[in-house]
C-alpha cells in the first residue's frame, strides 16, 4: 500500500518449465545447464507479464553480488577478500546474469531495468564497510 504498487503472484508447474525448454534455449542461445535453469522461470514470468500488458519491469540483478547475498560471500576469510570477490562478481555480471535476464525478458518484448547496477549506486554500495 505504501508504495502504491500492484502485486501479482505467478505459479508455474515443473511441466510448464519442461514444456518451455525448447523456446528458452532458442531465445537465450545456449545449452549451458546453469543458464537454462536460471532463465526458465524468468522466461515464463515474462510471458505472464506481457499478457498483463506490462512493457517494463524492475529486476534485482546485481543485488546479491553487491551486498554479499550468496553463501560463499559469508565464508570469506576477511573483508579484503570479500571486497575482491564482490568486485570480481560485479565485473562479470554483464557476461552472464544481465545477458540471461535480457534475453529471457526480451523474448516476450519486456524490458528489464536493473537499478542495482546503476554506476552511482554501485559506487555508494561499494564504499560501505563489509563489516556492516
Amino acid at each position: 500500500d505504501y508504495l502504491q504498487t500492484r502485486h501479482h503472484e505467478f505459479y508455474f508447474t515443473v511441466q510448464e518449465g519442461i514444456d518451455a525448454l525448447e523456446e528458452v534455449i532458442y531465445h537465450i542461445e545456449t545449452y549451458d545447464v546453469t543458464t537454462i535453469r536460471a532463465s526458465t522461470p524468468m522466461f515464463l514470468m515474462s510471458r505472464k507479464i506481457k499478457s498483463l500488458g506490462v512493457k517494463m519491469v524492475i529486476s534485482g540483478e546485481g543485488s546479491d553480488e553487491i551486498f554479499g547475498g550468496y553463501l560463499y560471500f559469508h565464508k570469506a576469510p576477511n573483508k579484503k577478500e570479500f571486497h575482491q570477490e564482490t568486485c570480481r562478481k560485479i565485473k562479470a555480471l554483464h557476461l552472464y546474469d544481465c545477458l540471461r535476464a535480457n534475453k529471457a525478458t526480451s523474448a516476450w518484448g519486456v524490458e528489464a531495468r536493473v537499478p542495482f547496477l546503476d554506476k552511482e549506486f554501485i559506487n555508494v554500495a561499494m564504499s560501505i564497510d563489509p563489516e556492516w
